[in-house]
């Protein structure tokens, strides 16, 4: 026990607002590219329809394959593309104040400083990232990383129970939205891995970086 704690104060000591002695920049990550975009859609349309598998059996009342043909046929109105339309950016900016402040959450958790939140406007993707100049153990970016994909799913089914049958293709539109936009996280947390548990994550105003000990 006595062990582990140690190596918990060791572990501790290396986060903060100043490198550890030694520390180097190991490498920087460019998350976004057209083919992320494009396997993005694909699990969006994936999870969509998934979602309204599990919607049939949790809340049976809710015809996802009867809304489906009526959506298909209601189309034709003007006045209804402009529903759909509406419903599905509500649904969109549902999502980003979910899933951007929930890494946001993570950075505050483990640095005890406000992250830096922004949008890149050539890609128009909302982001949240540790203040600049603080970084924390690699084990701990991986969980923030991964931090959308549990408690925005969770929040999302959860809400499936309690909201009125007409707002639940919105509820569905924002876990699908989600699932999607989670590759990015998914690929940044593949790139975490890649280094050893002794480096730090940060945040260099611009993009992801990493710093470890010179070998």
């Amino acid at each position: 026990m006595a062990a582990l704690k140690d190596k918990y104060i060791r572990k501790t000591r290396l986060e903060g607002s100043n490198l550890p002695s030694g520390y180097r920049l190991l490498g920087k990550y460019h998350p976004i590219s057209p083919k992320i975009f494009g396997i993005s859609i694909v699990i969006w349309l994936i999870a969509t329809w998934l979602c309204s598998v599990i919607i049939n059996v949790i809340r049976p009342e809710f015809n996802s394959h009867g809304f489906v043909i009526h959506l298909v046929d209601s189309l034709s109105e003007y006045s209804y593309r402009l529903k759909v339309i509406g419903f599905g950016l509500l649904a969109a900016l549902v999502t980003g104040f979910l899933h951007e402040p929930t890494h946001g959450l993570f950075h505050w958790v483990f640095i005890k400083k406000w992250p830096k939140f922004g949008i890149k406007w050539k890609t128009l993707t909302p982001y949240a990232a540790v203040f600049p100049g603080f970084y924390y153990s690699r084990n701990k970016a991986c969980l923030t990383a991964l931090s959308p994909i549990v408690v925005v799913s969770f929040i999302g089914i959860v809400s499936w129970y309690m909201l009125p049958l007409s707002a639940i293709p919105v509820a569905i539109l924002v876990i699908s939205i989600n699932l999607g936009s989670c590759i990015s996280d998914l690929l940044q947390t593949r790139w975490i891995l890649s280094f050893k548990s002794n480096t730090l994550y940060g945040f260099d105003s611009s993009q992801s970086v990493i710093y470890g000990p010179s070998d």
